[in-house]
């Protein structure tokens, strides 16, 4: 029979040393659930330091040479599907 469960604020360190022994899974889900938000602070200073630039954001409109869009006209559909 295993030792009586550690109480976690009586002894933070040998609570973890226990869950990582006794409860493998709970312990790296928990490691890793934590290391997203670290990540989220860390990973884009270290990318800016190794050079690496972000893409420009793509365009939400289709560029054209005047600005301006002509829709076709029912009758330019139609007139075109003559030939």
């Amino acid at each position: 029979m295993s030792n009586p469960t550690p109480r976690f604020w009586a002894g933070p360190l040998r609570y973890l040393r226990w869950s990582a022994r006794e409860r493998p899974a709970y312990f790296y889900s928990v490691v890793i659930g934590a290391a997203g938000p670290l990540m989220l602070v860390t990973v884009p200073p270290i990318q800016q330091s190794l050079g690496y630039k972000r893409a420009p954001p793509i365009p939400m409109t289709y560029p054209s040479a005047s600005n301006t869009y002509f829709a076709p006209s029912f009758s330019s559909i139609l007139q075109g599907s003559q030939n």
